[in-house]
């Protein structure tokens, strides 16, 4: 201890601590480990650690850190040397704690979110994403998830997958990346996309001056989990000849010709069934330009270039609805809402038993049709695999016959060619192990006339 010192400091510890006593006035001690903290005891005993540093054009400044016993004399020493550390570059610590408490968290971040983008929309596309995002972001990120399977796992991992309640600045890389782990398990893409979430409403906060520093959802792609094996998922060419065939005779029975045809219509124009082709209306299909033409949103849109099997298809499906009226499923009249939709939802206005109970469905065209795609799988005897393996099949033998990968590329309405071009990398090596021969039947099926 230097001499020309007016405080006297005293090594603290937790046992001294402890035997200080009462007196007729407040009180503290010095500890002479780190410069500036005190140990106050107040008149009713109760003792507190607190932390007095000179800080440069500011001038003394004393800051609470904790009670005692409930922060030991350790905790306290490291938080005080980290204050100390800041009073040397000039901050105020009790301006940075008031920062510190007026953060927000990432809960609040994404409640803000959604009640300033999540706006309705007439566009039944962008509904239909904003849909999606809402029920993911109220699941996953502040854990009010409806579905009672993904409650339960939610609470049962609760401890990492609770970012919510953490302040920004607190979230490190290792919390996402426990939390893209851990949200692997439900699945593993749609894991990729939370996390793609994290970083946008990150960015987003950042924007809005709720945050600043390093994105730590900010990660190099070979972090999350690969994507390339799901586009392995297919059927070859005589798989498909089944499938396709099976898919014919079902469709005979009336109840299950339309999401029969809806299928089929799947893997003719290589599109995801929900939300590319279950939904597409009279006036989308172009026919003169052999294109359906998706209305444009923020999301995507444009013209989606169709072959010629495709086009036969959906004329197969008008010649229907026009000789056989309301004898077949097809058709309802003009002032049904459902007439202008090439795949009309039978059960629309029908009473339907979902997870919240029986309500009355509101989908104008079909959507869930797992129960039929089981019915063809087992009808053809073929694997099972997702309705998305059809896109896939369309992808990869699209490749495999020569076709350039630009037209795939419309054909698919990928964003980037890099997206197409997995799937040549695919049919390189479906050709090299396998040794496939397309075939005749196939090659008829998806190839565009000149």
């Amino acid at each position: 201890m230097k001499h020309n010192e007016r405080q006297k400091r005293t090594e603290l510890t937790q046992a001294l601590i402890e035997k200080l006593g009462i007196k007729n006035h407040r009180y503290y001690l010095c500890d002479s480990d780190c410069i500036g903290l005190r140990i106050y005891v107040q008149t009713t005993g109760h003792k507190s650690f607190h932390m007095q540093r000179y800080i440069p054009k500011i001038g003394n400044r004393r800051t609470k850190l904790g009670g005692f016993p409930q922060m030991s004399i350790m905790e306290a020493r490291k938080l005080a040397s980290k204050m100390k550390a800041k009073s040397v570059l000039g901050e105020d610590p009790l301006l940075a704690k008031k920062e510190n408490e007026n953060e927000k968290t990432f809960g609040q971040v994404v409640e803000e979110y959604m009640e300033l983008r999540f706006k309705p929309t007439s566009v039944q596309h962008a509904k239909s994403t904003i849909r999606k995002d809402r029920y993911n972001y109220t699941a996953w990120f502040l854990g009010k998830a409806k579905d009672s399977k993904l409650a339960k796992f939610w609470n049962e991992n609760k401890t990492i997958l609770n970012i919510a309640s953490k302040r920004l600045s607190i979230i490190s890389e290792e919390d996402v990346l426990q939390f893209h782990e851990i949200a692997s398990v439900r699945g593993k893409y749609g894991a990729n996309r939370l996390v793609a979430a994290i970083r946008k409403l990150f960015y987003w906060a950042a924007k809005r001056g709720h945050y600043s520093g390093k994105n730590p959802a900010s990660w190099e792609k070979k972090q999350f989990n690969q994507e390339f094996e799901d586009h392995l998922d297919f059927y070859n060419s005589k798989d498909m000849e089944k499938i396709i065939a099976a898919t014919e005779k079902l469709s005979k029975n009336r109840r299950f010709r339309v999401p029969c045809f809806g299928i089929l219509a799947a893997l003719f124009c290589g599109g995801r069934p929900m939300d590319e082709v279950f939904n597409i209306s009279w006036d989308m299909v172009k026919w003169g330009r052999k294109v359906i033409q998706y209305p444009k949103t923020k999301t995507g849109g444009g013209d989606r270039p169709i072959t010629d099997t495709m086009l036969a298809h959906l004329q197969k499906i008008k010649t229907e609805r026009e000789n056989k009226g309301t004898a077949s499923p097809f058709y309802y009249p003009p002032v049904d809402p459902r007439h202008n939709y090439i795949f009309p939802n039978y059960m629309f206005g029908k009473n339907k038993r979902t997870k919240r109970g029986v309500k009355k469905c509101k989908l104008k065209h079909i959507k869930d049709v797992d129960v039929v795609w089981r019915k063809i799988k087992k009808l053809a005897g073929v694997e099972n695999k997702d309705l998305k393996s059809l896109r896939h099949t369309f992808a990869t033998y699209c490749v495999t016959l020569g076709i350039p990968l630009r037209l795939i590329q419309q054909y698919l309405m990928h964003r980037s060619i890099k997206t197409t071009e997995i799937y040549s990398a695919v049919a390189d090596e479906l050709t090299e192990k396998q040794n496939v021969i397309v075939s005749a039947g196939f090659n008829k099926l998806i190839t565009k006339s000149a």
